[in-house]
């Protein structure tokens, strides 16, 4: 959709969360499960097993439940819903949130920015707040400031600020700091 409208390169892929990592580990308890199995078979049909054969048998049988047990857990989902993810284009961008697109050009959206501090001492924090808004003034996404660097929050902030330094010139950005 971006690149039919003329925004350029694809870049990055920025959102505020992700579901869990733990869907990443299915394939290797897939394959414990399957190794764990011929062990037990083997045993099973007469075949020859050496005497530290069980134990590893017993730990891949473990760790391919745990797996298995980890993939069925329900993951932590954010209140509201999903989550819109953005497609970062050279000069646009393209949201998608709850199946429906929507793509605008860079100069269209604005990104609010605020910097945010918590804690004292040695538990100081500090973070900024990004929160992107459609032509309309609805809120396409918000980013808390405490997102992993995976997010890429900074790539989609850099993106915008160089696609208005480059095009229109009308600045969308506001700071409040």
């Amino acid at each position: 959709m971006g690149t039919v409208a003329g925004y350029g390169r694809y870049v990055t892929f920025a959102c505020p969360a992700y579901t869990n990592a733990v869907f990443a580990l299915v394939p290797m308890g897939v394959l414990m499960g399957a190794f764990s199995a011929v062990g037990v078979k083997r045993l099973l049909s007469g075949g020859h097993a050496s005497p530290g054969m069980l134990p590893v048998i017993d730990l891949l049988v473990l760790t391919a439940l745990c797996f298995g047990g980890a993939a069925v857990l329900p993951f932590r989902r954010r209140p509201g819903g999903p989550v819109p993810r953005l497609y970062c284009f050279e000069d646009g961008v393209v949201v998608a949130h709850r199946g429906v697109l929507r793509s605008f050009r860079w100069s269209e959206v604005s990104i609010t920015s605020r910097s945010w501090q918590s804690g004292s001492g040695e538990y100081l924090r500090n973070g900024t707040q990004d929160i992107v808004k459609a032509p309309d003034g609805s809120v396409l996404v918000t980013f808390s400031g405490e997102e992993a660097d995976r997010a890429h929050a900074d790539e989609m902030e850099r993106l915008h600020h160089e696609a208005l330094r480059r095009g229109s010139g009308n600045s969308s950005r506001d700071n409040d700091t």
